[in-house]
């Protein structure tokens, strides 16, 4: 269910749907709050898939682009045009695709993953990591056992030893992920990322490392995978007072652009005002303040 918070005097366009509370997303959503808009709602949800099932007129929404990918296939395979409306507010960069396991099992790389015996949660139905796990799943040809569980339950499933492994998509470091480094050390040695690496996803997916040190449970590098992460909003029936609102958060956004790197979520370092590697049209305002002005971030 879906939690309001940070609620203050909300003007028409100022709805942002973030995502779980703790995830990137989340962090970057009380970012926007905090330096471009004080006027925002921000309401928590599971994530991705959820958004796109929810996205109203006049809100925002962030979403996985393979996520928004694979609902254009579902458009064109069903003759539907869910899809038809959705436009892009921003590209801000990427997410990595995290595999967590027991460190007793003997999961150690994505070829492992080719076992039915195995129990692998993809998140639940309502989060974008279920999307990008099935499309790994199917890349691959891999047949582990899935198991649709929010992150909560996929924790408590993998300390319990219910599960094998879990996967999940966000930028790291996720606030969610690092609360594995308040554990006592025997306790902490109990998981361990798994590195994921085969050339049948590079097609798809753009290759990237989690960084030793990254998480304090992980002291080495972990190659994977990323997944762009998108602002989006939708245009059927879309008003001149819901456009100036995307205006006025936009343009906060890129003033404050330099401040959001240096003291927010770092994920603010990769955001592309050139929509670079996006195949989807961009909002007029966007289009207005990021394509036909000087990109903020370039030199003088």
């Amino acid at each position: 269910m879906a939690i309001a918070i940070l609620f203050k005097s909300i003007s028409i366009g100022q709805v942002i749907l973030s995502g779980v509370e703790g995830g990137s997303n989340h962090r970057i959503a009380i970012d926007l709050y905090k330096n471009c808009s004080k006027t925002i709602e921000i309401r928590t949800t599971q994530g991705s898939v959820q958004n796109f099932k929810e996205l109203k007129t006049g809100e925002i929404a962030f979403i996985q682009y393979d996520v928004l990918q694979q609902e254009l296939y579902n458009d064109l395979a069903n003759v539907e045009n869910n899809t038809d409306s959705i436009r892009i507010l921003l590209s801000l960069g990427n997410e990595e695709i995290h595999l967590i396991a027991r460190a007793e099992s003997n999961i150690n790389y994505i070829g492992d993953l080719n076992n039915q015996s195995l129990k692998i949660s993809i998140g639940s139905d309502d989060q974008g990591t279920s999307i990008t796990a099935s499309i790994i799943k199917k890349i691959t040809g891999s047949n582990w056992t899935d198991v649709n569980l929010s992150f909560k339950e996929s924790v408590k499933a993998l300390l319990n030893k219910e599960i094998d492994a879990l996967f999940f998509v966000g930028a790291a470091p996720v606030d969610v992920l690092e609360i594995f480094s308040k554990l006592a050390p025997h306790e902490r040695n109990m998981i361990k990322l798994v590195p994921l690496s085969d050339k049948r996803l590079e097609s798809t997916y753009h290759k990237a490392t989690i960084k030793s040190g990254t998480y304090a449970w992980a002291s080495y590098d972990v190659s994977t995978y990323i997944v762009k992460s998108l602002l989006i909003c939708k245009v059927t029936g879309e008003t001149a007072a819901q456009r100036l609102a995307y205006n006025k958060l936009l343009s906060a956004l890129k003033t404050s652009i330099i401040k959001l790197q240096k003291e927010g979520h770092r994920q603010w370092k990769n955001v592309d005002f050139n929509f670079t590697g996006i195949d989807w049209e961009v909002h007029t305002e966007a289009k207005k303040l990021f394509l036909q002005q000087k990109n903020p971030l370039e030199n003088p």
